[in-house]
């Protein structure tokens, strides 16, 4: 695939735009074929799951679309990666012939949105429309790596500058069901969070951040107050005794909301404390975990320094000395 990749940049404009729709039909078909999920596939059972030869056909088309000619061509290219773009779409509905993993498919599809030109993403309706059912429909799923996948998408997307706030428009609200899901989880005390779903929340919260940090100023107060409030939410302790009660990975989510509340406070401080000063209950649980967080970070550190005391030899006085040798008389 690397040197199919290579042969267009040996050949003249032209025979260039000649000889890319079969390299980018060779390549769309790579990923068919890797994703089919029949008998006699190579698609492991993990849904995503991508194989090598799907990873380097994917990288193969995110390396011709990011490299538009720059030169008379580039119309007929940029056409030429509007159709691409629209088949690997195309291949998401649903086939009766062929059955394929979807996931595998909005994974390609995001290449071509987080990396050819604008005017090839936006430049036709129905495959916009495509992609926005496609993302919709992932973020849906049952399946955990599934929506994890589609949330770091999304955080891609949403990053990126020219047409991200338009993402934002029609994807931003489609995430908050993924978040309620989990964040109920998280406060149902007679059902334990796991690790998937801890990586889920942590993905969650990249997303809403990535939402504020690309805000306009006049949204941004709302989504700032959204993603501090789900972080303190999370906080699973705000004293020792019970700090002491809390399970691991409930230990693992305290520290990351945490980590993430101190980001918010440096990122946006005159935001954070708006928001924390609207609300005195907030601010109280905010101001608790962070002592908590202090005085354990003082404890570990005098627990620190005691271990390595114990551990550092003592350098014994020598019992010898020249005296005994009559030293002191010569």
């Amino acid at each position: 695939m690397q040197i199919l990749v290579q042969i267009p940049s040996l050949c003249s404009p032209q025979a260039r735009i000649t000889l890319l729709p079969v390299v980018m039909y060779l390549l769309i078909g790579f990923i068919r074929e890797t994703a089919r999920l029949d008998e006699g596939s190579i698609q492991a059972d993990r849904a995503g799951h991508l194989s090598a030869i799907a990873a380097a056909a994917i990288q193969s088309i995110r390396n011709i679309v990011s490299q538009p000619p720059g030169d008379e061509t580039e119309n007929s290219w940029k056409t030429i990666m509007r159709n691409a773009f629209y088949s690997v779409l195309n291949m998401a509905e649903e086939n009766d012939r062929i059955q394929l993993d979807k996931c595998i498919i909005m994974l390609a599809a995001v290449v071509f949105t987080t990396s050819a030109p604008v005017d090839v993403v936006l430049g036709h309706q129905e495959s916009f429309s495509k992609l926005i059912v496609l993302l919709k429909r992932h973020l849906q799923s049952e399946n955990v790596g599934v929506v994890m996948k589609t949330l770091q998408s999304l955080s891609s997307i949403f990053q990126r500058k020219g047409f991200g706030g338009i993402f934002v428009k029609y994807l931003g609200k489609e995430m908050m069901p993924v978040v309620k899901r989990y964040t109920l989880k998280v406060d149902n005390e007679d059902e334990k969070i796991t690790e998937s779903d801890l990586s889920v929340i942590q993905e969650c919260m990249k997303v809403i951040e990535v939402l504020a940090m690309n805000s306009r100023e006049s949204k941004r107060i709302h989504v700032i107050s959204l993603y501090v409030q789900l972080l303190v939410r999370f906080l699973r302790a705000t004293c020792h005794s019970e700090w002491r009660k809390v399970g691991q990975i409930e230990k693992k989510l305290h520290e990351m909301a945490i980590g993430r509340l101190n980001s918010a406070a440096l990122m946006w401080p005159a935001e954070f404390k708006k928001v924390v000063e609207w609300n005195q209950e907030l601010k109280k649980r905010v101001e608790s975990a962070l002592l908590l967080q202090s005085t354990r970070h003082s404890h570990q550190m005098t627990m620190a320094r005691t271990q390595e005391v114990k551990t550092t030899p003592v350098v014994q006085q020598p019992r010898i000395r020249l005296t005994m040798f009559g030293a002191e008389n010569n």
